[in-house]
């Protein structure tokens, strides 16, 4: 089993919602704190790839899935 990817489950896809969740309960009041909450979002598939190539974990429907989520966090 995986480490990196136990981590990127458990903790930093975890932190991309809880991201976009604060976002959102932010829009109507500061929408400066929730532009912030939306782009630090990045951090999560950021680190999960980090810590996939560090383990060299090759997985393409992983990594698939990681683009996907880090594309989404560029949109926001």
């Amino acid at each position: 089993k995986s480490p990196a990817l136990t981590r990127c489950a458990n903790f930093d896809y975890d932190g991309v919602v809880g991201s976009f969740k604060s976002a959102l309960g932010e829009i109507k009041e500061d929408a400066e704190t929730a532009s912030y909450d939306a782009a630090v979002s990045i951090d999560g598939p950021t680190t999960c790839d980090r810590g996939l190539e560090a383990e060299h974990f090759v997985n393409p429907q992983v990594t698939a899935l990681n683009r996907q989520i880090f594309l989404v966090c560029q949109m926001a």
